[in-house]
């Protein structure tokens, strides 16, 4: 910032928090909006303050501008994580992870993985994990799916869909895990991220014993709904469960129109009772 800027600022700075507060929410925004773009050290308890608003959009904007100031709000960022209201709290962590990236990985996990953190912080903590953005955090996230907290295993299959085909080996091989939390996690995932290279994997999850298994692997052809991952949902019909026949009846219903192709030639190639 120019050194006017600067002085016409700090002159403002008084005004501006006494002020704040009376104008519009809509002011406020534009207001928040436009002090980030300046990324002034001195409005940091400002941006602060505005991460415990009652709007989310101003506690999202406020979070930008710290984000903007960069490494001079660290300090006072981290000690909210503790210290701040919850909104804060969550708000930190998001900004930290951006400032910091990789660099704060380590210090987010050891606070994720404390059974003596509040249960709400450890949550916050992998959001954080999250704004990170790093493939170096899918290891970790992984091992998240075995968490004792749902909402922990939940946030990290959500962040690992984020990273799309680059977990779909990790979550394949958590298929093969007798962690029922970690398969389900895994499972829940992957239907969100395979893709039409993956086709004879998930035709090898249709031929298991596993029934779960096979139920995720017809919801996951679904999502992809090529002609071919079509004709192999339509060929659970012979499944010996009803179940697993039901599914797949309803995710090609789901698809519509162009199931009909491939769902007619297997009535063709196969007959009807009738026959």
């Amino acid at each position: 910032m120019k050194k006017k800027q600067v002085g016409f600022v700090d002159a403002r700075v008084p005004k501006l928090k006494s002020s704040y507060p009376k104008i519009s929410k809509a002011n406020q925004i534009v207001l928040i909006s436009g002090l980030a773009k300046l990324g002034y050290e001195k409005l940091i308890p400002f941006f602060i303050e505005g991460l415990k608003a009652k709007q989310w959009i101003i506690r999202s904007e406020s979070s930008k501008a710290l984000v903007e100031i960069g490494k001079p709000a660290v300090s006072e960022l981290k000690a909210l994580i503790h210290k701040g209201t919850r909104e804060q709290s969550f708000w930190s962590f998001s900004a930290l992870g951006q400032i910091l990236g990789d660099k704060a990985l380590e210090a987010f996990i050891k606070v994720a993985n404390s059974p003596e953190t509040p249960e709400e912080i450890r949550i916050h903590a992998l959001s954080g994990i999250k704004k990170v953005g790093s493939d170096k955090a899918i290891p970790y996230l992984i091992r998240s799916l075995s968490s004792e907290l749902w909402a922990l295993r939940a946030q990290a299959a959500s962040a690992l869909v984020d990273f799309g085909d680059q977990v779909v080996d990790h979550l394949f091989e958590c298929l093969d895990s007798k962690d029922q939390n970690r398969r389900y996690w895994a499972l829940q995932a992957l239907e969100k991220v395979v893709t039409s290279k993956d086709l004879r994997r998930l035709e090898d999850c249709l031929g298991s014993r596993d029934k779960e298994l096979r139920f995720y692997a017809i919801q996951a052809l679904s999502k992809i709904a090529s002609s071919e991952a079509i004709t192999m949902i339509s060929q659970c019909f012979c499944d010996q469960s009803w179940l697993i026949q039901k599914h797949a009846c309803e995710r090609l219903i789901e698809i519509g129109e162009a199931s009909i192709k491939p769902i007619v030639q297997l009535l063709e190639e196969h007959g009807t009772d009738e026959d």
